[in-house]
């Protein structure tokens, strides 16, 4: 039996002869929901997207086959996704995946240890230098000479002015703070367990707060995390506590330095 899925160089289903069964042949292929994808084993590449969802999730699975990747230039110019998620099957981004989506504001990848590539980051073209930064999520690229000199040294470098979505400690974290020259991008703390505090520590060995995920609107922020000191709280006006109250163990502003090491900002 023959099943034609797409006009990609692509064969699915099987072939029996004399009891036999052939294996799955398929090089390239287009899911009913627009994901085009390229097959190595039994897993597959995401190589683009001719749907018209603006919020999408990338799928784990596509056609029996296990997503394990999003491949370069995938969703390069898309100009109308406006929030992606990147499942935990995925280990890898390909260079310029998310290159230029002008309308992008927010990407989440629940894979911790994804590898998010960028291209090689310097190339040489009659004399010139040439270097990239962020290139693979942005809204926009900019070039900048960085040498001061006509020919010299130049910097492609994203713009993106959305929201990265992980888990503290993460490759997605790690690519948010490389923006931090260029881009107005913000990292928003995934919940890891059952903690309902984002948090992180400082080289002292203190905690501030950075986040809630719980839904109550009437907190108390507790005075020790994961047995260390919580000093500081410092969470955004989007958060959906109306008041709040401190552990003894936290300074109250009173205590503190005219510049006070933690605000929290109620909605």
């Amino acid at each position: 039996m023959l099943s034609i899925s797409c006009a990609v160089s692509c064969l699915h289903g099987t072939l029996s002869e004399s009891g036999f069964t052939l294996p799955m042949i398929v090089s390239a292929a287009v899911s009913g929901d627009g994901f085009a994808y390229s097959v190595s084993g039994d897993s597959c590449t995401i190589t683009g997207y001719s749907g018209t969802d603006t919020v999408i999730e990338i799928p784990e699975s596509v056609d029996g086959y296990a997503v394990t990747q999003i491949g370069s230039y995938a969703f390069e110019n898309n100009y109308q996704i406006t929030e992606v998620t990147v499942p935990e099957s995925i280990t890898a981004i390909g260079e310029y995946a998310f290159s230029e989506c002008s309308a992008l504001e927010k990407i989440t990848i629940l894979n911790k240890n994804c590898v998010i590539t960028e291209p090689d980051n310097s190339y040489s073209d009659w004399g010139s230098s040439n270097s990239y930064c962020n290139v693979t999520i942005c809204n926009r690229i900019e070039n900048e000479n960085t040498s001061g000199y006509e020919g010299e040294s130049w910097c492609d470098y994203g713009v993106y002015n959305g929201i990265i979505c992980g888990y503290r400690g993460s490759t997605a974290e790690s690519y948010e703070n490389n923006y931090s020259y260029y881009s107005n991008c913000r990292f928003i703390a995934l919940q890891s367990g059952d903690n309902l505090f984002d948090y992180t520590k400082d080289w002292n060995n203190e905690i501030t707060i950075e986040g809630y995920f719980g839904t109550e609107t009437n907190v108390v922020f507790p005075a020790e995390i994961d047995d260390l000191p919580v000093t500081a709280v410092n969470i955004s006006n989007d958060s959906v506590i109306v008041s709040a109250s401190f552990a003894s163990a936290v300074p109250s502003a009173s205590d503190m330095p005219p510049m006070p090491a933690y605000s929290v900002a109620l909605s």
